[in-house]
């Protein structure tokens, strides 16, 4: 007889294995933070056993690494989609209910810090969201500007985070429209 707490095994589909690990990984950070992915408690939110993501990924350090991928990437289509539409605006969440995954994705940077399995994915996704947020103001920003900008968005997703007090998304939306304008003004000049 399966134990009330024990995780209903099933099956990994390998057509979304790695979106289930990804999602599974994205929601620990979010709400628990990086000590909490641990092997046990990954398989847990997804339902499945220690020993199936083992097999299929063989350890903790490949599956952080594949979902590190899977996660940037999904964010990078995210975001082209919507920078088409919002503009700079793409780059912060448009919903409350998108500051989880903005959570998540600095808990994915910070953990870059410690986990060398995920270097070249995380600087390849900075690059890609530099190289997006260029292209979405047609270019007219200088190196220094961009780098200006980017840490702004940075910063303003930091605050949006925060655990006592966050910005509210209103006020970093418009700071972010006003700075990236000042900015495309200032170089214009």
């Amino acid at each position: 007889m399966a134990s009330r707490h024990a995780p209903t095994p099933r099956l990994l589909d390998t057509t979304t294995r790695t979106g289930t690990i990804a999602d599974a990984v994205n929601l620990l950070l979010a709400t628990r933070g990086a000590s909490a992915l641990t092997m046990r408690a990954i398989a847990a939110e997804c339902r499945l056993s220690p020993a199936a993501l083992s097999l299929h990924y063989g350890s903790r350090r490949h599956m952080l690494a594949v979902a590190a991928l899977a996660t940037s990437r999904a964010r990078t289509a995210r975001m082209q989609e919507r920078a088409r539409r919002d503009g700079v605006l793409a780059f912060l969440p448009r919903e409350p209910e998108e500051v989880l995954d903005v959570r998540a994705w600095l808990a994915w940077c910070e953990l870059d810090r410690d986990e060398e399995a995920l270097h070249h994915t995380m600087w390849w996704a900075r690059a890609e969201d530099r190289a997006l947020l260029d292209d979405t103001l047609d270019h007219r920003l200088g190196p220094t500007d961009l780098d200006l900008l980017v840490a702004a968005i940075d910063g303003l997703a930091v605050a949006l985070c925060r655990p006592e007090d966050p910005m509210p998304l209103p006020a970093a939306q418009e700071l972010l429209q006003r700075l990236a304008a000042d900015l495309i003004d200032r170089s214009a000049a």
